[in-house]
């Protein structure tokens, strides 16, 4: 019967160390899977600043990009407006010294009847 007890009071200290040691096992394994997945969530969370700013950067290139082009765009309308003045004005004085050169004509017409 001693030995009944025993081996029960064995068995009793064998399941509590047991129980005691696969608890401590679970708790480490859950502390170094809470850092494991803090450590997941910092990295993803670099990652995440890392593409935005690249996001942004190249953004920015994008709108730096579409204003120069604009802005020459601009500048090439310009000059053909300027271009176009030009022709116009010559335009106009060529037939300003006809007009002239007419009228001197009428009035020699007109001096001579």
């Amino acid at each position: 019967m001693l030995t009944v007890l025993i081996a029960i009071i064995g068995l009793a200290i064998g399941a509590f160390l047991g129980k005691f040691l696969i608890q401590k096992t679970n708790q480490k394994k859950l502390q170094e899977l809470e850092e494991k997945g803090k450590l997941i969530l910092k990295e993803a969370e670099l990652n995440a600043e890392n593409i935005k700013k690249d996001r942004i950067l190249e953004a920015k290139e994008k709108y730096l990009k579409l204003k120069s082009e604009f802005e020459e765009e601009a500048n090439r309308k310009k000059n053909q407006i300027i271009s176009n003045e030009n022709k116009l004005k010559q335009k106009e004085s060529h037939l300003n010294k006809i007009q002239e050169k007419n009228k001197r004509k009428e009035e020699e017409l007109d001096s001579l009847r």
